[in-house]
């Protein structure tokens, strides 16, 4: 699978649009209006595609997350679908209702946590596919190292 660049990562959520309040106080259709494509290839350019993805075993049907988004990324929706119903009957159902936030997302390994809270944006995406100080920008706080659920960072510089 292929990384995705730096300048293509996206580290904010893309917000999932929902009807006005005042809309929603007179039936009782969807709040969740759904992602446009365009939307949908935003959110899905968060994934890192980790070499050991946690969110599939955070998935409780063990869904090809990486698989699904990369598809997404790459316009095959019917693979992207495909995938989905490989370990679900009823993805269509089963999205709605998921908390994805307490599952997938809250297993993801490389989840970039060190480049949002750098507070000089010094991390950087090496070639393997993993964030690292920029060592020449670096100040040596230490908050990447102290932050990363894995401590797959270490701080390897002296404060200049």
């Amino acid at each position: 699978m292929q990384k995705p660049l730096l300048k293509e990562y996206q580290k904010k959520k893309t917000p999932m649009p929902e009807r006005s309040p005042e809309e929603r106080i007179r039936d009782f259709e969807e709040v969740a209006l759904g992602y446009t494509y365009e939307q949908a290839v935003q959110e899905a350019k968060r994934c890192l595609r980790c070499l050991e993805p946690g969110c599939i075993s955070g998935c409780p049907v063990e869904i090809d997350i990486p698989g699904f988004i990369a598809c997404i990324v790459e316009g095959d929706l019917e693979r992207a679908a495909k995938i989905l119903r490989e370990k679900n009957a009823l993805p269509a159902i089963c999205g709605r209702v998921c908390p994805q936030e307490t599952q997938c997302e809250i297993r993801c390994v490389e989840c970039g946590i060190c480049w949002m809270y750098c507070p000089e944006g010094c991390m950087v995406l090496n070639e393997e596919g993993f964030f690292e100080p920029d060592y020449d920008y670096c100040k040596g706080c230490g908050i990447c190292a102290e932050v990363c659920p894995l401590g797959a960072i270490t701080m390897e510089v002296e404060v200049k």
